[in-house]
């Protein structure tokens, strides 16, 4: 496993390159592993490399590089304590945050009543 990126929590990563972390991952975590569902044989709309540019004018990325770099260092604790169950519940704030964009600080989803999903915070 590997981290790219400048982080408080890790010793010598760096903006320019990955970093080797999986001494530091506990072994429940050693056999997972990405996996790809294409849903769509269709081109995507825009592109991941235009995507993330688009982050430079978007007005949630500061938060959102607040809130990425705050699950970075939690991941860290889980990864090395082997919490499959924060595990978990992290990987799907990611997605959710990636699913609904407006509201980076508490990206859930909220399931009504009739069992719509809504795109928006879960009331407090």
């Amino acid at each position: 496993m590997a981290l790219w990126g400048k982080h408080e929590a890790y010793k010598h990563s760096d903006d320019e390159y990955a970093i080797g972390v999986g001494d530091e991952i506990h072994e429940i975590f050693k056999s997972y592993h990405d996996d790809i569902l294409i849903v769509s044989d269709q081109e995507k709309s825009v592109s991941s490399t235009a995507g993330h540019a688009l982050m430079d004018s978007n007005v949630y990325a500061a938060t959102r590089y607040i809130q990425a770099n705050d699950h970075i260092t939690t991941l860290k604790g889980i990864l090395s304590a082997g919490d499959a169950d924060a595990f978990g519940k992290l990987a799907e704030t990611e997605a959710l945050t990636l699913a609904c964009p407006h509201d980076v600080q508490r990206p859930l989803l909220h399931v009504d009543s009739t069992g719509d999903s809504i795109c928006h915070p879960t009331p407090a």
